[in-house]
C-alpha cells in the first residue's frame, strides 16, 4: 500500500531520517517505536505528504507523493491518506457531524450522513454528533479524531501518539474502539507511539527506529493472535525482545563502557 526508497530528510544541514526502503502491504498494522530524536514523526509526515523529503520517493496507494501539486495532494491525502496528530485540529466552531462531514467534502466524496452515524455509533459517540468540541471530554475528541480520519474509508492510516495524554483506561478503550473500526475497511495502519505495550497489543509488526539520522533498526513481527493478553508468557517474550532491541537502539554497551571508565577514573584520583 506504500513504500519508500531511498528516503532522507534533514533540518539546518542535519540528518534527521534515512531510510533507504519499508514497503507495507494493504490491512497490515505497524508501530513506530524509538527514542526521541529517532525520525518518527518526520517519516510519519513523509508518509502523510505534510513534509516532503530532501531525496528519495514516498509513493502511496500507487501514487508518487512528489508528483502532485499542492491542491492535488491534498485532495489525494483526504481520499486516500487518513491522518490523527497530537493536536486534534477540529474545527471549533463546527459540531461533531459537521467536522466529518467536512472530511468527505475535502476527499471529493459525496456526503453521507449515513457513514458518519455508523462511524460514530462505533465510537460510542452517537450522542455527540450536535455536540461542538469544547462540549467533549479529550477521549471523546480523540476518537472524534479518529472517526474523521476514517471516514472517507483511506487505504492508509497514521497516528501520531494519539492516546498520549489519556488515562490507562480511557486509552485501552480507545485501542479497542481503533481495532473494531480497523476492521471496517482494513487500511493499512501506521502509529507512532513510545508505549512498548501498546505497541505489542495494537501491532504485528514493529518498527524499531534509532537516532541520528533516524533509521530502521530492527522491524519485529509479533506472531501473537487476536484478542491479545499482556499478561501471558508470550506477550512478555516479544516485550522483551523489543525492550533488548530499544536498548541497542541507545546504544546501551557504548554509554555503559564510557560511564565505567569515568567510575574508574574518578577512583584512581
Amino acid at each position: 500500500m506504500f513504500e519508500l526508497q531511498d528516503v532522507s530528510h534533514a533540518y539546518d544541514g542535519a540528518e534527521v531520517l534515512r531510510v533507504d526502503a519499508w514497503q507495507a502491504a494493504q490491512g497490515e498494522h505497524w508501530l513506530l517505536l524509538g527514542p526521541s530524536g529517532s525520525g518518527k514523526t518526520t517519516l510519519l509526515h513523509a508518509l502523510a505528504g505534510i513534509l516532503r523529503p530532501a531525496a528519495g520517493t514516498v509513493t502511496v496507494a500507487g501514487q508518487d507523493l512528489a508528483a502532485l501539486g499542492a491542491q492535488a495532494l491534498d485532495r489525494f491525502r483526504g481520499r486516500h491518506i487518513g491522518i490523527v496528530l497530537q493536536r486534534l485540529h477540529l474545527i471549533p466552531s463546527l459540531d461533531v457531524a459537521h467536522n466529518l462531514l467536512l472530511a468527505q467534502y475535502l476527499a471529493g466524496l459525496p456526503q453521507d450522513r449515513r457513514r458518519i452515524d455508523e462511524v460514530l455509533g462505533s465510537l460510542d459517540l452517537a450522542e455527540k454528533a450536535t455536540a461542538k468540541p469544547h462540549e467533549l471530554s479529550f477521549g471523546q475528541a480523540q476518537r472524534v479524531a479518529i472517526a474523521r480520519a476514517l471516514v472517507p474509508r483511506p487505504e492508509v492510516l497514521l497516528l501520531d501518539e494519539p492516546f498520549s495524554a489519556l488515562d490507562a483506561f480511557t486509552r485501552a478503550d480507545l485501542q479497542d474502539h481503533l481495532l473494531a473500526l480497523w476492521g471496517d475497511t482494513r487500511p493499512t495502519l501506521i502509529l507512532v507511539t513510545h508505549d512498548v505495550d501498546e505497541a505489542i497489543a495494537l501491532a504485528d509488526r514493529i518498527m524499531v527506529m534509532r537516532p541520528r539520522p533516524g533509521r530502521i533498526l530492527e522491524e519485529i513481527a509479533s506472531g501473537l493472535p487476536r484478542p491479545r493478553d499482556r499478561r501471558s508468557d508470550e506477550f512478555d517474550a516479544v516485550r522483551r525482545r523489543v525492550l533488548d532491541t530499544l536498548d541497542r537502539s541507545l546504544d546501551r554497551s557504548s554509554a555503559t563502557a564510557i560511564r565505567e571508565r569515568l567510575s574508574e577514573a574518578t577512583y584512581s584520583i
